[in-house]
């Protein structure tokens, strides 16, 4: 994860330095929505926010493009807890807050059209900073959900998507894209079997050892600010 990072800021470096006319930066930001496999099994969907500081290159004839962006995504899911007691029903969100490095590449269809329509594609480095597992750990819930111990804070992933680009004015361009984005390596890895009880018999039971990825489909809008570079002979 460490080398992706430094080979990633020496990209960006390079982009930039070797940018003809300029580049383009400018936030972008917007909803996503994430789910979970467990071992094999699907969780429900998490809503959440993500938000991002890009960097584009720029090409005379505009029709590709390679890009990084830096920016904070929560992952995760949810899943529905049965109080056995009261019977009441009531749905969780296991979120993971996540540093994401990305860079990656973009391809437009037709640049004579408005909007413009693009795809894309990019590998992704993430970095978890914080999670809510610790609301869970309790003498009743012990082991069945995440643990922190087993949390993953370095990961990678790919992301794939496209979007429309409105070419309105010559130095800002907004513009909006879907993004689906699985991850390759685990977000959350319990190697081992785990002891717990069983909240209704209060026996004895082993929690297999349980392999957590995450899956997140964003929707996200954004702005392109040009930044023009020129030369003098």
């Amino acid at each position: 994860m460490r080398l992706f990072i430094l080979l990633s800021l020496f990209a960006l470096f390079s982009m930039l330095c070797s940018a003809q006319g300029g580049f383009y930066f400018g936030p972008k930001g917007g909803v996503s929505v994430g789910t979970q496999k467990w071992n094999f099994t699907d969780r429900g969907p998490l809503l959440a926010f993500h938000g991002d500081l890009l960097v584009e290159s720029r090409d005379e004839e505009g029709r590709g493009s390679l890009f990084a962006q830096l920016g904070f995504h929560t992952r995760g899911s949810s899943t529905q807890f049965i109080n056995f007691i009261s019977g009441n029903r009531t749905n969780i969100g296991f979120r993971f807050n996540n540093v994401v490095l990305q860079l990656g590449i973009k391809k437009r269809l037709d640049i004579n059209r408005n909007p413009v329509i693009y795809y894309m594609a990019g590998i992704r480095g993430e970095y978890t900073i914080s999670t809510n597992l610790s609301e869970f750990q309790n003498p009743n819930a012990l082991n069945f959900y995440p643990l922190p111990d087993f949390v993953r804070n370095f990961m990678y992933g790919i992301t794939v998507g496209g979007g429309f680009e409105y070419k309105k004015l010559d130095k800002v361009i907004p513009y909006l894209e879907l993004a689906f984005m699985p991850d390759l390596s685990p977000q959350y890895d319990q190697f081992l079997p785990l002891a717990a009880n069983d909240p209704i018999s209060g026996n004895p039971i082993s929690i297999a050892p349980k392999v957590v990825r995450n899956v997140s489909i964003e929707v996200t809008f954004g702005l392109k600010f040009l930044r023009e570079v020129i030369y003098v002979d």
